[in-house]
């Protein structure tokens, strides 16, 4: 995160410690020194990069992806695509995942994987945008 943010001095300067504690959060000698919360999320959002909060979902079981903010009229065309296509895609990982995970192609998984991704992102934006539009949370 350190490195994300351009080094101590930097990330000193965005968030409310020092350069000396920035140096002892990444210290492995001193491991019961972790940033704050408050510190991760400051370098994070300077950063560009949520690798404690990624990591963080992935242990409570979640996956951590970013929302694309695409327009109204954007994402409807997005979804549109997805939906068309979503029949195929369903078929595609029922095989994969009929097969053993030797057997699979790296190539037919990383396409199943990608386009799943896309259909996740575009119905969790819309189900967000639509709830947003109705008041709800």
């Amino acid at each position: 995160m350190v490195s994300d943010v351009g080094g101590v001095d930097a990330a000193a300067s965005c968030t409310r410690v020092g350069k000396s504690q920035i140096s002892a959060y990444g210290d492995i000698h001193t491991p019961e020194k972790l940033a704050p919360l408050d510190v991760a999320v400051d370098l994070e959002a300077i950063g560009g990069t949520p690798r404690v909060t990624a990591a963080m979902a992935r242990i409570l079981g979640y996956e951590l992806m970013p929302l694309d903010g695409r327009a109204p009229h954007e994402l409807a065309a997005c979804l549109k695509e997805v939906s068309m296509d979503s029949g195929k895609l369903l078929a595609d990982v029922v095989d994969l995942m009929s097969q053993a995970k030797h057997e699979r192609s790296r190539h037919a998984v990383e396409a199943v994987l990608r386009d799943l991704g896309e259909l996740a992102r575009a119905s969790l934006e819309a189900l967000i945008a639509l709830k947003a539009e109705e008041g709800g949370e």
